[in-house]
């Protein structure tokens, strides 16, 4: 590359970078003062003599399409969330657990479900969410020791559920699933309490042990119960002690997808949340597709408005 005068000045053991068309250059000068150039090592063909050829048109073309296809992918995935949140409406109940072995555990889980609260944004009109606590009085009585704190038409916003949350207070107690799973459905999914029968319903159940119920059999049928008369769609997250087996097995249906299980809260909202948003707002999107569907069949039963309507709307 030629060295114009103003170049030939430069002090001695100077570098310069210039640029020549798509090329950049260093121009070292040596001991005797004269300039000698070298392609920059970021533009240097493989033998460091010559630039490498610059990309084909169809490299080119491939590199718009690649970017063109993350674009895309980023679009679909934006639109996605806001189907599941701000777009939403259905209704989240989360039982938690308060028995005894979760005590020093209890700040951990009520931040876990404001966590969700901030996923989920409550709204008047569409997000809800509800809370209900669960424990058992005696390792051969569960009592009235379950509750439900928090209807789902409590509050408003996510901020004033979330200070609702934060007040929650540990009771202590043993580990009966099947009670809590019928009062979820008998409370914390009925009308007076805010449940909506047109709107997709989801469950998230959280322990941190083994059941304490006598006749597991009691868990599958309070759990279907809710499946049958709810239409709910049942999570389970297991931590610390938990059996992940004995929750798919009873809670979920044997739909083991549905199971988060991590050896502490802080290792399940570091490594697995992620996960677990992803899988409930696939669920949230496909609730509300049947939903909307039960919804226009019973209201043109026989008819095939609901499938044109729908066709239209693609």
């Amino acid at each position: 590359t030629p060295v114009s005068g103003s170049d030939s000045l430069m002090d001695l053991n100077q570098e310069r970078s210039i640029s020549n068309g798509a090329d950049d250059v260093t121009i070292d000068m040596n001991d005797n003062g004269d300039a000698k150039s070298q392609y920059d090592d970021s533009t240097q063909g493989d033998d460091g003599d010559e630039p490498p050829n610059p990309p084909s048109s169809s490299t080119q073309d491939e590199g718009s399409d690649s970017h063109q296809k993350d674009d895309e992918e980023r679009g679909n995935r934006a639109n996605e969330k806001q189907e599941c949140t701000s777009k939403a409406v259905f209704d989240l109940g989360i039982i938690m657990d308060e028995s005894g072995s979760i005590k020093k555990h209890f700040e951990k889980e009520k931040d876990l479900v404001k966590k969700i609260a901030d996923e989920y944004p409550i709204k008047p009109g569409g997000i809800q969410i509800g809370v209900e606590l669960f424990s058992g009085a005696t390792r051969d009585d569960p009592g009235n020791k379950q509750r439900v704190p928090i209807h789902l038409n409590d509050h408003k916003t996510s901020e004033s559920f979330k200070a609702a949350v934060s007040n929650l207070k540990h009771e202590s107690g043993w580990t009966w699933m099947a009670p809590a799973l019928r009062l979820a459905k008998n409370n914390l999914f009925a009308e007076k309490n805010g449940w909506r029968k047109d709107v997709p319903t989801i469950l998230i159940f959280i322990t941190d042990g083994k059941s304490t119920d006598k006749v597991k059999s009691t868990i599958s049928d309070a759990a279907n119960a809710l499946r049958r008369e709810k239409n709910a769609q049942i999570y389970g997250i297991g931590v610390i002690g938990a059996d992940k087996d004995e929750i798919a097995k009873y809670i979920t249906a044997g739909d083991a997808s549905k199971v988060f299980q991590a050896d502490s809260f802080e290792t399940l909202m570091k490594t697995l949340f992620d996960k677990f948003n992803k899988e409930l707002c696939k669920t949230i999107i496909e609730e509300t597709k049947k939903t909307k569907d039960r919804l226009c069949n019973h209201l043109y039963p026989g008819s095939n408005f609901c499938w044109t309507f729908d066709r239209k709307k693609g």
